[in-house]
């Protein structure tokens, strides 16, 4: 009783969060807030009703196992009318619906390059995972928004996006080799390899290029996770 008139105080679109929750501070209850799917385990997707994210629906785990996380829908019909779009259209997996937006491609790619709210950068990046029909052009883009952006998880992303387009788009993952941020480095020389039915496959020009990058990786992390790759092939 009262629970909705109680505000959720979390303010979306701050930034990315990262990691678990932290102190407990969102575990169990959710005030203002109703539960509209129950995703398994301990998540669940929620309608904020009261608070600064009036209107937005929210991803959280009452267990605190990560920390909640907006989905980029104005509103609760927006998020539904997204779902049947992507449903009709043929998104190749409907997993990462609740890191994702609606658009276009031009609309996501304007989104990536210029929007100045990551949190939207990484959904619109994240979209094109699996967003149907992409263009020849798409992984050529998703290079250049790689080499500008600033934040490590939307260039994380845009990595997973680019290992989406298939082998195309694992040729040009070797650039991230020489991002400052080690887990993006590991990251990197794991999409590099492709898993076929009869085994890993990392063409020739990745494989050197993997090869070249061990020579030179400082990271202990860096150099285990090529050097596994490696081992695979």
């Amino acid at each position: 009783m009262g629970q909705l008139a109680e505000s959720l105080p979390i303010v979306p679109d701050l930034d990315i969060p990262q990691g678990p929750a932290g102190q407990g501070e969102f575990t169990g209850s959710f005030p203002g807030t109703i539960t509209v799917v129950y995703r398994g385990c301990s998540d669940f997707t929620l309608l904020v009703v009261t608070g600064p994210g009036r209107g937005r629906l929210v991803e959280v785990n009452d267990e605190g196992f990560f920390a909640p996380r907006f989905h980029a829908d104005s509103d609760f019909l927006s998020w539904y009318e997204r779902w049947l779009d992507f449903v009709l259209t043929g998104h190749r997996d409907l997993t990462w619906f609740a890191d994702q937006m609606s658009g276009s491609e031009a609309q996501l790619v304007t989104t990536l390059l210029d929007d100045e709210f990551p949190t939207r950068r990484r959904a619109a990046a994240c979209t094109f995972i699996t967003h149907p029909d992409p263009s020849i052009d798409l992984p050529g883009t998703l290079l250049q928004a790689l080499t500008a952006e600033t934040h490590p998880a939307v260039r994380e992303t845009i990595l997973r996006a680019l290992a989406a387009q298939g082998e195309h788009g694992r040729d040009l993952l070797p650039t991230a080799l020489a991002d400052p941020v080690f887990g993006i480095r590991s990251l990197a020389a794991i999409l590099m390899t492709t898993r076929t039915p009869h085994g890993w496959r990392l063409p020739t020009r990745r494989l050197e290029a993997l090869s070249q990058h061990l020579a030179n990786e400082t990271d202990a992390s860096v150099r285990d996770s090529i050097q596994r790759m490696l081992n695979l092939t």
